[in-house]
This record gives structure tokens, sequence and C-alpha cells, in this order.
């Protein structure tokens, strides 16, 4: 269980167990950054077609149209970044999250865009305190629905074992504890 995000092209190559936690991701920027208000309660949910939501995505690449954008290279970021921004903004891969947020302190990208369980720990920290989440949290679509177990496909009877495990914990409340626990937030997916 490495918090692996259930995807199309993943569930190509391997099966999964029901989504167990909903993260979502989102863009973190410089607070020196001169760029409109954009608040981030709101959420943007890639799967829903609501006209709303894509209006909110539009004025979203707009503001950081021509910008620098940091991902982490071969992930979930990558591809909606790449698929929603295309070349209205530069796009700066990184081989890890660190030296996207050194980067990111120092001004040498304008934005990152990633998971929020990775952004807290950053936001929290000292070099952190010079950023700040900016737009609406980005889910489903590319993100997929949600982090799940990964298994051989032929392992079905384990799914299923997974599966009850995972519904039982999410009724009584101890995946809500967990969540809260490790990552300060209520990511359950129920």
């Amino acid at each position: 269980m490495a918090g692996m995000s259930i995807t199309e092209k993943r569930e190509q190559v391997i099966a999964f167990s029901e989504p167990y936690a909903l993260t979502s991701n989102y863009f973190v920027v410089g607070k020196s950054l001169d760029l409109p208000f954009m608040d981030s309660n709101e959420k943007i949910d890639l799967s829903s077609g609501n006209e709303g939501e894509a209006i909110a995505l539009q004025a979203l690449k707009k503001d950081l149209e021509g910008r620098v954008i940091g991902v982490q290279g071969s992930t979930n970021a990558e591809a909606f970044v790449r698929e929603y921004f295309g070349s209205s903004v530069e796009v700066r891969i990184y081989d890890k999250q660190d030296n996207l947020n050194l980067d990111l302190v120092s001004g040498r990208i304008d934005a990152g865009l990633a998971d929020y369980s990775v952004w807290k720990m950053f936001l929290e920290s000292k070099d952190g305190a010079a950023a700040a989440l900016y737009g609406p949290r980005i889910s489903g679509g590319v993100f997929g629905p949600g982090v799940g177990i990964g298994l051989k496909k032929q392992d079905k009877e384990l799914a299923v074992r997974f599966n009850d495990a995972i519904e039982a914990t999410a009724m009584d409340g101890t995946l809500k504890e967990i969540s809260l626990k490790w990552f300060g937030a209520d990511l359950v997916s129920r």
C-alpha cells in the first residue's frame, strides 16, 4: 500500500481494491507571486462534467498562463498539466518533490502541482511558509476515483478481503482516525 491512485492506465496492468482515500491535487505558489485571489476551498472534479467546474478550470488556466509550473515526472500531476494547460504554461519536470519544493521557494518556478498529502508537510515547514495553496482542489479524471491497494489481476479473493476490510474500517471510523493521525485531514473516500 503506497498511496497509488486508481487510473484507467494502471487498471490495464493491475487490479485495485475499492478506493480507501480520496486525495486531491492542488497548485502551490510562492506567496510573493502576484495572482488574483482564488479560493482553495473550491473543488474541481474532472469527472463531473459540471459546467461551473469547467469555468473554474478555465479561470485557473488563465491565471497561470505564461507561468512556469513544476511537477514530479511520470505522475498524474504531469499528465494533468500537459492535458489541461498544454502550451499555455512552461512545464518543468522534477525527479523528486523535494527538488520541486526548493525551486518553488527560490523562485525558479512560479507554481507546483501535487497531491495535498505531499504539500501538507512542505507547507508546514520553515521553507513552506513562503508558499500557499492556490486555486481549487482538483480530483477525478486523470487523477482517478481515489487511492486503492494495487493487486495482481488474478488475486480476486484477496481484493474482496481488502474491500471488506476497507468498508469495515470506514464504517466504524477507524479509517478516518488513521487519516487524521497521519495526514491531518479526513481523506476517506466514503
